[in-house]
């Protein structure tokens, strides 16, 4: 079921694209079977299923409190449970992935990377669609971009970002094929140059970059650590003139042109988010009750009163679920990170460093462009991406432990 994921994604945006909106979306629908069949291998294990629960009682709270005070529509509760899932799908990935990680079976895991290398082909395929007039622009104005048939074009840098980080760190430390690294590397650029996103195009130069630098295997007096400084340095200028031209060639020069002229540096960066952050600000302070900026007052309130979200991942999470929201994503996110720092050092678990680095990312991509922990099409994608710390190598699989 999580093969053709992003194919009932793709039929979703054409669906959306084409004005049928459904009770409850086609994607959402999928993947709430596929979140609930996650849970269901915890029927055993009910400690991870009253976390899951308690958190979604949690941030439910202060719906709950608005359906019954001052709001009685149904909607409302049924809206914000599935703005909630949103934000509950990676740790819901995680957990699960996590348990297939603990069998330490490589052969189990080279069927995941494989179905890695596949949603990155249907991602490629959609992306690619624009050359020939296909899909849809990322942005309206001038057709810039692509999105191709998703809807959310928001997410589909922080997908790309996960799904070629995955595969470059599989390619340089784990098979150690820096031929196909390479190609990996030249064909996200090109996706991400597509997507005509600053997320899209500096991330993925970003995330390669720490993929090949891990200061503990470096040698610098090796002849092939000079080698490879000298393509790299040889590379580089290849890559800018690359970049540049086809920057200046394509529409997107216009569209960044038009706001630098009208912006300061950090609302440019931040594509006016911090402004919406300023006109949330007297909001807060005159429409908030304090039981509202204690537990929140629920996704479907918050955007009401701005009209729509910061996109700024932590900062959504405070305005729509509160002190008690914001504590908690920080909470599990440092939970992430020590558990990652604590496996980085041990050379069994190979890709303790993907997660960590990934984790440090991922936050500063959400905190600058949103759509990272609440992204509904790269949600399980990321939970995958965190639980690979914890796979073991072992020269014994599950198969041989299960005989003996």
């Amino acid at each position: 079921m999580l093969i053709p994921v992003l194919i009932v994604d793709m039929l979703n945006g054409f669906l959306l694209g084409k004005q049928i909106n459904l009770p409850i979306s086609v994607s959402q629908l999928y993947k709430i079977v596929i979140i609930g069949l996650m849970l269901c291998r915890f029927l055993v294990d009910f400690a991870v299923l009253r976390l899951i629960g308690a958190l979604f009682f949690i941030l439910l709270l202060g719906s709950l409190v608005r359906f019954t005070f001052y709001d009685d529509s149904f909607s409302i509760l049924f809206d914000d449970s599935i703005k909630i899932f949103k934000y509950l799908t990676p740790l819901i990935s995680f957990v699960y992935f996590r348990e297939i990680m603990y069998l330490n079976d490589s052969i189990l895991l080279d069927k995941y990377i494989k179905w890695i290398k596949i949603s990155y082909a249907i991602l490629a395929v959609n992306l690619l669609l624009k050359i020939v007039g296909l899909g849809y622009p990322m942005y309206e104005e001038g057709t810039i971009g692509t999105r191709g048939y998703f809807y959310a074009g928001n997410e589909i840098s922080a997908l790309l970002l996960v799904l070629s980080v995955i595969l470059g760190y599989y390619y340089w430390e784990i098979k150690i094929n820096k031929l196909k690294f390479i190609f990996c590397l030249i064909s996200s650029l090109i996706l991400g140059f597509l997507i005509s996103s600053k997320t899209g195009m500096v991330g993925i130069v970003l995330v390669f970059v720490l993929i090949a630098f891990n200061p503990r295997k470096i040698n610098f007096a090796h002849k092939n650590f000079r080698k490879s400084l000298i393509i790299a340095a040889s590379l580089f200028p290849i890559f800018i003139w690359s970049a540049y031209n086809f920057v200046v060639n394509s529409a997107i020069i216009t569209r960044f042109t038009h706001f630098w002229t009208r912006m300061d540096f950090l609302t440019f960066i931040l594509s006016s988010r911090n402004t919406y952050f300023e006109m949330m600000i007297p909001i807060y302070q005159e429409q908030y009750s304090w039981i509202e900026k204690v537990i929140g007052g629920g996704q479907t309130y918050y955007e009401e009163l701005l009209g729509k979200i910061i996109e700024i991942d932590l900062l959504d999470i405070f305005f729509a679920y509160g002190y008690v929201g914001a504590i908690l994503f920080i909470l599990l996110i440092g939970i992430l990170l020590i558990f990652a720092k604590g496996l980085i050092n041990k050379k069994e678990y190979p890709y303790a460093r993907l997660s960590y680095f990934m984790i440090i990312v991922l936050v500063l991509i959400s905190c600058l462009s949103g759509h990272v922990f609440n992204s509904g099409i790269a949600g399980i994608f990321i939970g995958f991406l965190f639980s690979l710390m914890f796979f073991k190598k072992s020269n014994v699989t599950c198969t041989e432990r299960q005989l003996d």
